[in-house]
């Protein structure tokens, strides 16, 4: 086990895990957030047997609004109450210390593999038994893998595709695959000199991003495909396979934290053939409105697609719960979008794409990601009677009678109007504060001058990008 202060960031752990020999054995990517985050809002990393981080927490100290220091352990903790503290939202005060379990895990293979979008999700000329194929294709891969992550990049083969003399859809553009498994071999000779010179690109190519979609893709939406037509090889950089110790496996992304994202995520039970087929729905929902839209002149998703798959969570209010009684044999996708937080159309294309993946049954928003415009009056009812038993059991627990840990937002979304204040209006348009800022940025850089510099620029890098295409660049 490990016991840590609140504060303690998921890099912070890695040296004891290195040391001992023991793991988280799934955990979020980036390395800069705090386990009291991570563990408050259920996240998650890819694991087809692991739940979310909040499912390795055996003890947790918590100071209530009393100033009282309360420990709530999986052992002296009734079933609600420890599962309600697993995932707390912060609601119980502030937490001052968590103890996780780690577990003793071999090392872990990771292999990285491109394919074509059309291998694994259906296009418009595919029949039934098609479909049914790739779908197969894809489950047999998830299935059989220790965790599996799936990325697709928009346009990441626009210009080869037109280059060829084909008109570009979704299905040309590559999926990237991240599969993961577990392995008694030792580490990669080399490994470390890798991760060293993957470590520092990944900065710069962070700070590079953000730069260009803040001030040039936000003002000329059509060159994105330009820039992910040539960004995309950047990515191929990563090994085909390498052996590393679990850690550094599953935290492969540094200084994601210097480009400014904006995200939604559902999480959606996998447990039939028709669930995996409204999965699957869901990705195709996604690529069909990307092609609309950029056939329109807009690009409103401007970073990725992604999907992760977890076996179920303990957690009352974990997107991914499912009872103890059927849990081992549940699991769940997580599917997320991102674009940069100066895309200017994204606010209504998330609201459009979650429109459409809150209809699939069992679907549930992750807490850490952005919430649709409206949404929030619907979170308690997606949870079933899980709210409800969240609210008893905090109520019962004494933690905090005055709802002073409740704020306006919070309060809407566990349907607690008792804890709503006069001031601190709940924002209810649904716009970020970070797209807001950026609005305000590109506003700045809207000056004809900045305008014209840019622009060339960007025609700059969409001749480069081409005439690479052109001279056969994969």
């Amino acid at each position: 086990m490990a016991a840590s202060t609140a504060g303690v960031t998921t890099a912070d752990l890695i040296p004891l895990q290195l040391e001992s020999g023991l793991a988280v054995p799934s955990n979020v990517i980036l390395d800069t957030v705090t386990y009291a985050g991570v563990v408050n809002a259920a996240c998650h990393g890819t694991g087809w047997t692991e739940g979310t981080v909040s499912d390795y927490v055996v003890a947790m100290t918590i100071v209530d609004a009393d100033s009282v220091a309360r420990v709530f352990s999986k052992d002296t903790c009734d079933a609600d109450t420890f599962a309600a503290v697993q995932c707390n939202l912060g609601t119980w005060g502030v937490i001052y210390d968590i103890t996780l379990q780690l577990r003793p895990v071999a090392n872990m293979a990771v292999e990285n593999h491109f394919r074509p979008q059309g291998d694994f999700f259906a296009t418009s000329t595919d029949d039934t038994v098609a479909v049914e194929k790739k779908l197969a294709r894809l489950r047999h891969v998830i299935e059989g893998s220790t965790g599996t992550e799936l990325f697709w990049m928009p346009f990441n083969r626009y210009y080869q595709t037109v280059a060829a003399g084909d008109a570009w859809t979704p299905a040309a553009d590559d999926l990237w695959l991240r599969v993961f498994h577990n392995t008694t071999e030792e580490v990669t000779h080399g490994a470390p000199t890798v991760r060293a010179a993957l470590t520092g690109m990944q900065r710069w190519q962070m700070l590079l991003s953000d730069f260009i979609h803040r001030n040039i893709l936000s003002v000329h939406p059509m060159l994105v495909p330009a820039f992910y037509s040539l960004g995309f090889h950047t990515i191929k950089l990563f090994p085909q396979r390498m052996v590393e110790r679990v850690p550094h496996a599953i935290h492969y992304q540094a200084h994601i934290d210097a480009f400014k994202v904006v995200s939604f995520e559902v999480a959606v039970p996998l447990t039939t053939t028709d669930s995996w087929a409204a999965f699957s729905a869901m990705w195709t929902t996604v690529t069909s409105r990307v092609a609309a839209e950029h056939a329109d002149g807009r690009c409103p998703l401007t970073l990725a697609m992604e999907a992760r798959f977890v076996r179920s969570s303990s957690a009352l209010l974990a997107p991914s719960y499912a009872p103890d009684e059927v849990r081992p044999d549940v699991h769940h996708a997580y599917v997320e979008i991102l674009s940069s937080a100066s895309t200017p159309d994204w606010p209504a294309f998330r609201d459009a794409v979650a429109a459409e993946w809150l209809a699939v049954p069992g679907a549930r928003i992750h807490w850490s990601k952005q919430f649709p415009t409206g949404a929030t009056a619907g979170v308690a009812a997606s949870f079933g009677g899980n709210v409800e038993r969240f609210k008893a059991t905090r109520a019962a627990a004494g933690v905090d009678a005055p709802n002073m840990f409740v704020n306006n937002w919070l309060a809407g979304a566990l349907a607690m109007p008792e804890a709503i204040r006069a001031t601190g209006a709940v924002r209810r348009d649904g716009a970020p504060v970070a797209l807001a800022r950026m609005q305000a940025e590109r506003g700045v850089a809207s000056a004809a001058a900045w305008r014209r510099a840019t622009t060339l620029f960007a025609w700059v890098v969409a001749v480069l990008v081409l005439v690479a295409a052109l001279a056969g660049r994969r």
